[in-house]
């Protein structure tokens, strides 16, 4: 069941990147000759703020209000940001005016804007891993989450994503789809090398049904350019954060945590640890389950828990065993507000 969250406007860290828009083309509609050139509204570091492009049937608008206050969108526009909307929305109205007068003057600008409709929205949060954690340890977490959660793993074999497992996708279908990726990477990919090396994002880009249940009918510029169709976003953002994606780790840290306690309960080797730890490493996905496992079964065997030591000793023989991904995950839901 869907539970409900109160929004601490002040303290949350989640900010808009991209944003569509759609205007189908009505029986009224037309192009002179043929189909108008893309345009698009760029920075000074020549990122698109928006963009128009046109096919037979639809004309889409991209907006991204990251670009419109910074050289790149490694910061989404956030809550301090909100003093900006109104501005962002006229540079935008004038722009899609502009538009128009040079390329379908014919066309009715204001049925245009009432008819151009939102069509996906794009929320996030980036910070930085905490700690040891690296951003591939994280999601190598979200990779073993199981098919049955809420949350439908996405197949991106043939995306750079998977080969270097800086990335991975899921979605729930006709409502969000959730990526989470390596940041840095990214960027550094794009030619930014001025940027901290530990950060993670989780995006959620909203979509049909979900837009429907949060907008209703309210899909316009004028409606999501504004404040109270920002906070909307920001709210939603942490409503599937804690209902969906945070219950789906909770189900796979369990599943990960009950295998290792299996595993250590039915070995009949010498070292039970030892080869619970080789056979079944990737289900280690923090040091700390690993430590809750041990508890457990020390526990079931009456025996004293040493379970301190055993994690001491193999974090000094650098086994390799991710930590600190339970506390980035922590310090994304704090960032919630």
């Amino acid at each position: 069941m869907n539970k409900s969250f109160e929004l601490n406007i002040k303290k949350c860290k989640q900010g808009i990147d991209g944003i569509n828009f759609e205007y189908n083309l009505q029986t009224d509609d037309y192009f002179s000759s043929e189909i108008p050139p893309s345009k698009q509204l760029l920075n000074k570091n020549g990122k698109k703020i928006a963009e128009i492009t046109c096919n037979a049937k639809k004309i889409k608008l991209y907006v991204n209000p990251a670009h419109y206050i910074r050289l790149n969108n490694v910061q989404s526009f956030g809550v301090k940001d909100c003093n900006e909307i109104k501005h962002l929305q006229q540079e935008i109205l004038l722009f899609i005016k502009d538009f128009l007068d040079e390329h379908l003057h014919w066309f009715n600008y204001k049925k245009f804007i009432e008819n151009l409709k939102l069509k996906d929205l794009e929320c996030n949060i980036t910070l930085p891993c905490v700690g040891k954690a690296k951003q591939s340890d994280v999601i190598a977490f979200f990779d073993l989450v199981p098919t049955e959660t809420l949350l439908r793993r996405v197949n991106i074999s043939k995306t750079n994503y998977k080969k270097k497992n800086t990335g991975c996708t899921f979605r729930k279908e006709h409502e969000y789809n959730v990526k989470i990726y390596d940041k840095s990477e990214e960027q550094i990919s794009h030619g930014n090398s001025f940027i901290a090396d530990n950060l993670l994002r989780v995006e959620i880009v909203f979509v049909q049904r979900k837009l429907s249940a949060m907008y209703k009918d309210k899909k316009t510029i004028y409606d999501i350019l504004s404040l109270q169709g920002f906070k909307t976003a920001y709210y939603e953002y942490k409503k599937v954060y804690m209902n969906d994606i945070r219950e789906t780790l909770i189900q796979c840290l369990n599943y990960c945590r009950e295998q290792l306690l299996e595993n250590l309960a039915n070995s009949d080797l010498k070292n039970p640890i030892q080869a619970t730890i080789l056979k079944h490493k990737e289900l280690i996905v923090d040091i700390e389950v690993l430590r809750k496992a041990l508890k457990k079964w020390y526990r079931s065997r009456y025996m004293e828990d040493n379970s301190k030591q055993v994690i001491r000793m193999y974090r000094n023989n650098n086994m390799g065993l991710p930590e600190d991904v339970l506390k980035t995950l922590k310090a994304f839901q704090v960032a919630l507000g």
